[in-house]
């Protein structure tokens, strides 16, 4: 039991539609695990105060159509149908002076060091989305860093860096104000059909949301090389990672070889 519980992170709250954990708490617990972990490791940089950064990626996605189950909430309008998961994964732990690397993850995208943020029922929506982004945000800008006591000689404190690069593309959409350039073009071209009955131009726009979220660029355009180096990238969107529309096959196979 007392090893069980030191694998938790402090601060867990449950509820009938949400557990979630506080950013700082789940950094905190994940840091101290990871120092735990390395040691011997630590020891090797010597003594006194030593300065690390933990870099991790976050994110979110949702899932529907799950079972609907007839145990009621308690008090709460809401179902289980849809559900949404905040995680972030830790990715290596450099120290500063020397830069060198003191852990890395070598399994990024396995399920095996992905932590839990907050699993929420509910549906997964632009407005969602946007709110969510915001409020870890607001979490990520009030981040302190965490000093752990390795030995009675060596104290590291660690500060953190995030990168939300763990979302789709539906979800980048949304962040990026793709989603209402979309809608307002396809209720655009809803009036003109119903306007002029123009049902192909409706059939050939239904894939014009598909657009990458740095240039802008349709499928159609992304093997113009001159026209795609001509667009204006998006730099709000940089934060979110590379967009794969522009990647091709054979560029995975270099990740594969790493």
């Amino acid at each position: 039991m007392e090893a069980r519980d030191k694998c938790l992170p402090e601060n867990v709250t449950v509820s009938e539609t949400l557990a979630r954990v506080p950013l700082q708490s789940l950094l905190d617990h994940t840091v101290e695990r990871l120092l735990l972990l390395q040691e011997d490791v630590i020891k090797s940089f010597g003594s006194g105060e030593k300065k690390f950064t933990l870099k991790c990626k976050w994110g979110f996605d949702g899932a529907s159509g799950q079972s609907n189950y007839k145990q009621k909430f308690d008090g709460v309008d809401a179902d289980d149908s849809s559900i949404v998961i905040t995680s972030l994964v830790p990715l290596q732990l450099l120290e500063n002076s020397t830069e060198k690397i003191a852990w890395y993850n070598i399994r990024s995208s396995s399920s095996r060091l992905c932590r839990p943020l907050k699993i929420e029922f509910c549906k997964e929506s632009s407005e969602f989305s946007k709110t969510e982004k915001v409020k870890t945000d607001e979490e990520i800008l009030h981040l302190k860093p965490t000093v752990v006591n390795v030995t009675p000689e060596i104290i590291v404190k660690v500060t953190h860096d995030l990168a939300c690069t763990m979302i789709d593309g539906k979800v980048c959409s949304a962040l990026t104000g793709k989603n209402d350039f979309c809608r307002y073009i396809m209720a655009k071209i809803r009036f003109y059909i119903i306007q002029h009955f123009c049902v192909s131009l409706f059939l050939y726009a239904g894939i014009s949301c598909q657009r990458c979220v740095v240039c802008g660029a349709y499928p159609s355009e992304l093997n113009n090389l001159p026209l795609i180096l001509k667009k204006v990238p998006n730099a709000s969107a940089f934060e979110f990672g590379l967009s794969p529309l522009h990647s091709y096959i054979r560029y995975f196979d270099t990740f594969y070889m790493l």
